[in-house]
């Protein structure tokens, strides 16, 4: 005989709430089971003679949600063993948003029981004929157990409940004034009496109420300039306006090629505060560049090349693709292998056939030594490469040279050439060290600002200024600010 458990909906709050067919299917009952007691509908069952089987005690002895509806899943599907037949009522609309629905229906896929789910009235269809709402704006439902700001569009009509205590209150009120602020109005409704109670209060006070299992809180959607935190797309608004036709005179002008300029300086930027170890200002800078990213993808949706959406999708199927040890079969144990299947799935995707085509692709937008680094890798994959660090020092020795035996030849083109051979060599030297030598010149260019400020401040404190100084005077007291830097 096929088991069968058939699952309701009680609605958001009272007696009323209850569908004809559910109340229909209660009376044919004289034991029912009820994910909780604390119901506005459980009192008018009994009145009917019929015995509630609750799962209380189970919420009571959990230590989490999931345990909870796990638990439940597994006393209903012992239940149905004996007794072949029976009855789950849950609040609301089991096929809304009912986490323990969900379990039951993976489980009773699994074990081939038949389940019958009847559906309710949700608390949302109840809660908006009370409050005042947008039509126009989506509405989103939350569980406040499951509350946290990714949730959050600040856009959307947001209803969350049942608010039962002032726990939950609590730590939904904790979840919601980042985002919106201490002052900010909800309303709040409660539907377990015989009328619905409706009223605005400041999100700051939601705590001090009593809190029923009947009780939802409906949160308005709010403009952006009101906020106190935003979301990605409350950013991707703000770059709308800024290029829309009464935005910003200078957005609006902007072109990829003209935000070149601004998005190389952000790059630096962050740098800078990344040395600065101040972690306000490196939050601050990956702000200015991650607009600089937003720029760029509103320009192309003008030009209907692309939009943010490609963007994040693009970068989310490269991170898939690459990361092979993670989402594939391949495997890495160290950071050395992980780099070898890097490469080896961006030379496949982008179709390259050979070391050389991997060079080519390597941007000559780059800083020279960061290209020039990078190149060198690429050829050390396939072992074209000096065998240790010191081979390498003797091919700066012997670049020196060469571009000695230039220098009286007023060959320009030779002696530049020459030059680049010899940064060519430098940079292999700091490859072996796995120091990048863009990090290295810049310390080498501000150690060299900081021993000339000490020869500026010493020759001022002995009246005299840089411009009459001989080199042998400077030369000392450069010697000296050395001396000072190491001790």
């Amino acid at each position: 005989m096929q088991k069968i458990i058939n699952v309701i909906g009680l609605g958001p709050g009272n007696y009323e709430y209850i569908t004809l067919g559910a109340l229909n299917l209660i009376k044919k009952y004289s034991n029912i089971y009820a994910r909780t007691e604390f119901n506005p509908c459980i009192d008018y069952i009994k009145s009917l003679g019929i015995e509630i089987q609750s799962f209380d005690r189970i919420y009571e002895q959990s230590d989490s949600f999931e345990d909870v509806y796990s638990a439940i899943t597994n006393s209903l599907i012992q239940s149905v063993e004996h007794e072949q037949d029976i009855l789950y009522a849950v609040p609301g609309n089991p096929s809304a948003n009912d986490l323990s629905v969900r379990f039951l229906i993976k489980k009773c896929d699994e074990l081939n029981i038949e389940l019958n789910i009847l559906t309710g009235v949700s608390y949302v269809d109840a809660i908006l004929n009370f409050v005042e709402w947008d039509m126009d704006r989506p509405v989103k439902a939350l569980d406040p157990g499951q509350l946290n700001s990714r949730h959050i569009d600040t856009s959307e009509q947001i209803i969350i409940g049942p608010i039962y205590d002032r726990f939950i209150a609590s730590e939904t009120k904790i979840a919601l004034i980042d985002i919106y602020g201490y002052d900010f109005d909800v309303q709040l409704v409660d539907l377990s009496g015989d009328s619905p109670i409706k009223r605005s209060i400041k999100l700051e006070y939601i705590d001090r109420e009593k809190g029923s299992h009947a009780a939802y809180i409906f949160v308005p959607c709010v403009k952006f300039k009101k906020l106190k935190s935003f979301n990605f797309d409350d950013l991707l608004d703000i770059m709308d306006i800024l290029r829309g036709p009464k935005g910003c005179p200078w957005d609006r002008e902007q072109t990829y090629k003209s935000l070149k300029k601004c998005t190389l300086e952000e790059v630096y930027e962050v740098f800078d505060a990344i040395d600065s170890g101040d972690a306000d200002r490196i939050c601050d800078e990956l702000g200015d560049l991650l607009f600089q990213i937003v720029f760029y993808a509103r320009i192309a949706k003008e030009h209907q090349h692309f939009d943010m959406n490609d963007v994040i999708t693009a970068v989310s199927k490269k991170m898939i693709e690459r990361h092979t040890h993670i989402f594939g079969s391949e495997t890495a144990e160290t950071p050395g292998q992980v780099v070898e299947n890097w490469e080896k799935n961006k030379k496949k995707k982008k179709g390259q056939l050979s070391y050389t085509q991997v060079m080519q692709d390597i941007p000559r937008n780059f800083p020279a030594l960061l290209r020039s680094y990078k190149v060198q890798q690429k050829a050390s994959l396939v072992g074209f490469d000096w065998d240790k660090v010191d081979d390498a020092l003797d091919k700066i020795e012997e670049e020196i040279n060469e571009l000695k035996n230039v220098y009286f030849s007023e060959n320009i083109g030779k002696i530049k050439e020459e030059l680049g051979d010899l940064l060519f060599a430098v940079v292999n030297v700091a490859r072996f060290f796995s120091i990048q030598p863009e990090f290295a010149l810049n310390d080498a260019t501000d150690k060299f600002i900081k021993r000339f400020e000490y020869i500026e401040q010493q020759s001022s404190n002995k009246g005299k200024k840089l411009e009459t100084m001989t080199l042998e005077e400077m030369d000392k007291l450069w010697d000296q600010a050395k001396k000072l830097e190491e001790k």
